[in-house]
């Protein structure tokens, strides 16, 4: 009996450890520039070491805050990754034949890079913002 009971709080605390794809610590590390950009490179370099936080509580990035943010996850094929974003998953080193997009909801209305994170990979991402994919690594 005991080791019944013993198995499912090792389950019951497994399950309450998985996190989120997207939560945790991000950094920037580098920008792509798959199509048309606002952005030039020296200016896209200045993002490059910017953190990124996603948690429950709040989402932060380059100086701006969401508090209580709501998180939406949505899959994209390759087809329609190409019309939204006019750009190729083998640009951006995206392996698969999907991806999933995260949207940041706020109760402000927040609209600042970070407000949509791409999943690159399981340590990568990316932010787009003025045609520029800023590409993040994980450094939780």
């Amino acid at each position: 009996m005991y080791r019944c009971i013993a198995i499912i709080l090792v389950m019951l605390v497994a399950s309450g450890c998985t996190r989120d794809w997207y939560t945790g610590e991000w950094t920037v590390t580098e920008a792509r520039f798959p199509g048309i950009s606002a952005m030039g490179l020296d200016e896209a370099r200045e993002w490059y070491g910017s953190q990124a936080v996603y948690s429950a509580s709040s989402v932060t990035f380059r100086g701006r805050r969401c508090e209580e943010p709501r998180f939406s996850v949505s899959e994209m094929n390759e087809a329609a990754f190409r019309n939204a974003y006019r750009a190729t998953f083998s640009a951006l080193d995206i392996d698969g034949s999907s991806v999933q997009i995260l949207e940041v909801g706020c109760p402000d209305g927040w609209a600042h890079p970070g407000a949509l994170l791409i999943e690159a990979g399981p340590e990568s991402a990316y932010i787009v913002w003025d045609g520029v994919f800023f590409k993040l690594v994980r450094t939780d």
